[in-house]
């Protein structure tokens, strides 16, 4: 074939070749479920579009003068490259040591959702206006994994649907590129080949590297961890061995790449770190402008092949990026290797309020001023009257070992009252709902039972003999997630 000159007339730019802009977030969000699924990483040979977008995006990872000269940008770690880190995260606090962590870690932030998300079977709210989830939880790490060292779970994950998923852009890809030579198109040809040997090795490189969860360690003798994570009307109380809390407080996702064959070449060759990213980056780039300039040398033929290539391998990058990354993180994390879920159950009550006091019950802190003040923030008389009342009410629980039909009804005493509060009645007696409403909840399940949570019978007696209905079968669902907006300043 003559060659091509600058001067030549019938040299355009077509519109095709600016193929390599399109596509490119969905390409970049399908590579990063590479490292979530067993045998991902082997089976990026296709035509993916949007190599400048993948180019730019992992070109974060490299390190030194020289790769920030080619990509400029600042320097990414892989978790918060790859959305394995770097979310906003809910308050912690310990109802036994007394840890107060003003934000956990991402798989707190998971965690959170997680909950948020789970059915409620029933209520105390009397409207819809204001709605408050409340989640009680029990974690429990794997009997294998040790409680007083650090260590690490490396994530493998299969999905049948997914790897077969991948032979249609594969073979599409392999197919055009085939039909391309057969008919002499060695422009089209060339550029479907540069295309699956560029997204491939890609994929093998940043697939590469290992995801794991990296355990946090906590003292052989520590005390139960039990706490409270606190978000924007969503509270989830988490009970169990300080392991198994610390796992959602402090643990988190990472990413190594220290054991790859390709990091371990480019040491050999005294290279800096993730070269070998640096070099699919600038394979990428170079797809990019080949395609700019070569695609309008190919016939209609090889152009429709071309194209039809890009249109399969998008359709595949879309599928990946339908799945959601957060929900996947989670099924990690609360996978039996990783963390226990024993159980989780969610309840549904009216007002900030009756969450604080609903906590309180549920985990007997042994400082609970300390949790209700993190809660509910309020300094005002009423309001200091009002905890000192609730932690006396949990001080008779604890000393008169009452059982849930047993627990009395909470009420402030008028006459303990100084003269100017008493002036609040209306507010007072908002608050005694609200505890009350709290109890009512407490009842109804066995919330702080360590290994189940059984129902109790749907009718109980209170202190004064009297029967309340509990009918939980005509409670409705709500399905809320954690917001890092704080509580409100006011939670009445």
């Amino acid at each position: 074939m003559s060659s091509v000159h600058s001067n030549n007339k019938s040299f355009t730019l077509d519109s095709s070749g600016l193929a390599g802009f399109f596509g490119g977030e969905e390409a970049v969000s399908a590579m990063t479920t590479v490292h979530f699924y067993e045998g991902r990483e082997w089976l990026g040979w296709y035509n993916s579009p949007g190599s400048w977008f993948v180019a730019k995006q992992y070109a974060k990872l490299t390190r030194g003068r020289f790769w920030r000269g080619l990509f400029p940008g600042d320097e990414i770690e892989p978790a918060e490259i790859f959305d394995l880190g770097g979310k906003r995260t809910p308050k912690f606090i310990g109802a036994i040591s007394g840890t107060k962590l003003e934000e956990t870690g991402h798989l707190g932030y998971l965690l959170m959702n997680h909950y948020g998300s789970l059915k409620s079977e029933w209520t105390t709210a009397e409207s819809k206006a204001n709605l408050y989830n409340v989640s009680v939880a029990r974690l429990k790490i794997p009997s294998n994994v040790s409680g007083n060292a650090s260590s690490r779970y490396n994530v493998e994950k299969k999905n049948i649907l997914i790897l077969f998923a991948s032979f249609v852009p594969i073979s599409t890809s392999v197919g055009t590129c085939i039909a391309c030579a057969v008919f002499d198109d060695w422009f089209a040809f060339a550029l479907i080949a540069l295309g699956i040997v560029a997204n491939g090795f890609t994929c093998l490189v940043i697939g590469s590297g290992e995801l794991f969860v990296n355990r946090a360690n906590s003292a052989p003798a520590a005390p139960p961890g039990d706490g409270v994570l606190i978000g924007k009307k969503m509270v989830s109380v988490v009970l169990g061995d300080e392991i198994a809390i610390s796992q959602v407080t402090r643990g988190s996702f990472n990413l190594d790449f220290e054991n790859s064959v390709f990091r371990r070449i480019s040491q050999r060759l005294g290279l800096s770190d993730y070269t070998e990213v640096g070099i699919c980056c600038i394979l990428l780039a170079v797809q990019f402008l080949a395609q700019i300039l070569f695609v309008p040398q190919a016939t209609l033929f090889g152009q429709i092949m071309f194209l039809s290539s890009f249109a399969m391998s998008w359709c595949y990058n879309a599928l990946l990026s339908s799945i959601e990354k957060e929900k996947m993180q989670r099924d990690v994390f609360l996978s039996e290797d990783v963390l226990c879920n024993k159980y989780s159950e969610k309840c549904v009550l009216g007002s900030w309020t009756a969450v604080a006091v609903f906590v309180i019950l549920v985990l007997k802190p042994e400082k609970p001023l300390l949790v209700l003040d993190e809660i509910i923030p309020n300094k005002t008389d009423v309001w200091t009257a009002f905890k000192d009342k609730v932690v006396g009410y949990l001080e008779d629980i604890k000393e008169g070992g009452l059982e849930f039909s047993d627990l009395p009804e909470f009420s402030f005493n008028m006459a303990e009252l100084d003269g100017e509060m008493t002036n609040q009645q209306k507010l007072i007696e908002t608050l005694e709902k609200y505890a009350n409403e709290a109890c009512t909840c407490y009842r109804a399940r066995e919330w702080d039972k360590r290994d189940t949570v059984e129902q109790r019978t749907p009718q109980a007696r209170d202190s004064k003999g009297k029967r309340w209905s509990w009918d939980w079968r005509s409670t409705w669902t709500s399905k809320e997630t954690y917001s890092e907006v704080p509580p409100p300043e006011t939670p009445v």
